[in-house]
């Protein structure tokens, strides 16, 4: 078996990552194979990110608090793993529970990843539904039309 390799990401500097760090020390993760990033997940330059993936060697386990820390779309996400898989390398992540060596565990990431995108999907379209709320029946013709 290979290293617990780890990586977290906060998207703004006003954020604290200590939560993450904590629940990735308490999975049994070293500090000196913690990456770690800020900036948003939609931005593509991730630095710690790219330190992290290179460094990753066949049986290491690449560790996340949460799926969205890797990538934040189920496009990329999946891409990722895919790529992690080509290289025999594992993925897990600790509030989702997925852990993609077994097939119950990559069953629950395809879940999870759609779930989170939906989750975001709203939250975007959210305060545009509720701006664009259709008029009453009738409205328009009360209206002397």
């Amino acid at each position: 078996m290979g290293e617990l390799v780890d990586y977290a990401r906060v998207s703004t500097s006003g954020q604290d990552l200590a939560l993450q760090l904590e629940a990735l020390q308490q999975a049994g993760c070293a500090a000196p194979r913690i990456y770690r990033d800020v900036g948003s997940g939609s931005v593509t330059d991730r630095p710690e990110l790219a330190r992290c993936l290179d460094y990753l060697r066949v049986g290491d386990t690449l560790v996340v608090w949460r799926l969205d820390r890797l990538r934040r779309s189920l496009k990329h996400l999946i891409a990722a793993i895919a790529e992690l898989e080509a290289r025999n390398v594992a993925f897990r992540s600790l509030q989702e529970n997925v852990d993609t060596p077994t097939a119950a565990g990559r069953r629950q990431l395809h879940l999870f990843a759609a779930l989170a995108e939906f989750e975001r999907e709203l939250g975007r379209d959210g305060p545009a539904l509720v701006l664009r709320q259709p008029e009453p029946v009738g409205a328009s013709a009360a209206g002397g039309g």
